[in-house]
């Protein structure tokens, strides 16, 4: 479990401070701060400053998870219908080319896919992109010499020194 623990909800989070102003509306000694915080959510108990930001929390409060909206082709669960087609447009609609062989695909999924097929390293390792491709290279002794003989000579001297 990564973070803090909360002591007042037992959740783990990054940053305590921020977690317990804007969930419990407590400053960091556990002191109630709601002289900022007039409007809670009757559901949750999230406090809001003003009121258009409690309306807008209020939707996704209130739905129970069989409102969530799931997508057809990859069954990712979305808070709103709107989010759902968001994705579907850009995830699954968007046709995108390679540009190292020209195949295209129309599921942007597939297409990360395929792109380490063209940047894989002697050593094994696969990337994305050309650049970070090179990056690697730069420092990988399968790719380069002269890191190759830095390493061995790194290694002869500490057998050396024993």
């Amino acid at each position: 479990e990564n973070g803090t623990k909360c002591p007042v909800c037992d959740k783990f989070v990054k940053k305590l401070n921020w977690h317990l102003r804007q969930t419990h509306g407590l400053d960091k000694n556990l002191k109630p701060t709601f002289s900022t915080f007039k409007h809670h959510c009757n559901k949750c108990g999230k406090p809001f400053r003003d009121k258009c930001n409690l309306e807008r929390h209020l939707p996704s409060c209130q739905k129970s998870k069989k409102d969530d909206q799931q997508c057809n082709i990859c069954s990712k669960t979305f808070n709103s219908k709107t989010n759902k087609e968001i994705h579907v447009k850009e995830m699954h609609m968007t046709e995108k080319s390679c540009e190292k062989c020209g195949s295209n695909f129309k599921d942007k999924t597939d297409f990360y896919r395929h792109l380490p097929c063209h940047f894989t390293c002697k050593c094994g390792k696969k990337f994305i992109n050309q650049y970070k491709f090179d990056r690697h290279k730069e420092r990988c002794s399968s790719s380069n010499p002269e890191i190759a003989k830095m390493i061995l000579k790194s290694s002869y001297q500490n057998v050396i020194s024993y």
